[in-house]
């Protein structure tokens, strides 16, 4: 069966935001990878910048965000202000990581859920704020993993830093 022959909205989750789920679920997976075997003292370890606390807490914080944006009315988590743009690595000193990794790994599902409920109409519209990646909800949604992605790979760099092994 072709893409066409399939119902609109499933063909687009399946051609547009179907690499964005995945991104997602693969994201999930090498985050727990990349720190499996952190001690508590490697989670504020700031010799490459953002410490491995602050990164996690930014990537739930934008998951949260993201799950807003589609349309989600959870309530802020008490975690949030100290992990969004402008936050400083210090902010969230207090925080339990294992806090932080349970807010992203339970808010996949609903955040897939939500990405394949849009409409491309709803892609289309203008998100509320100003962003320099994204004019539009899809253009803002298509950025979101990649960001997630960067930031990982900044988690990478303080495991290497910490003498962590790779698994």
């Amino acid at each position: 069966m072709s893409l066409t022959a399939l119902p609109p909205t499933l063909a687009r989750m399946l051609n547009e935001l179907a690499p964005l789920a995945a991104t997602y679920a693969r994201n999930t997976t090498f985050l727990d990878t990349l720190v499996r075997g952190f001690t508590p003292a490697d989670w504020r370890d700031r010799r490459a910048g953002n410490h491995a606390l602050w990164l996690i807490g930014h990537i739930a914080w934008t998951r949260n965000a993201a799950r807003r944006l589609l349309g989600e009315t959870t309530l802020l988590s008490p975690w949030e202000k100290l992990f969004g743009f402008g936050s400083s690595p210090d902010d969230g000193d207090a925080c339990d990581p294992a806090d932080l990794l349970a807010a992203i790994r339970s808010g996949e599902a609903p955040l897939l859920a939500g990405l394949a409920l849009r409409t491309d109409s709803d892609l289309a519209a203008a998100l509320s704020f100003s962003h320099p990646m994204g004019k539009t909800l899809g253009e803002f949604l298509n950025f979101l993993p990649w960001h997630e992605t960067y930031h990982l790979g900044q988690l990478g760099t303080v495991k290497k830093l910490l003498g962590k092994t790779s698994a």
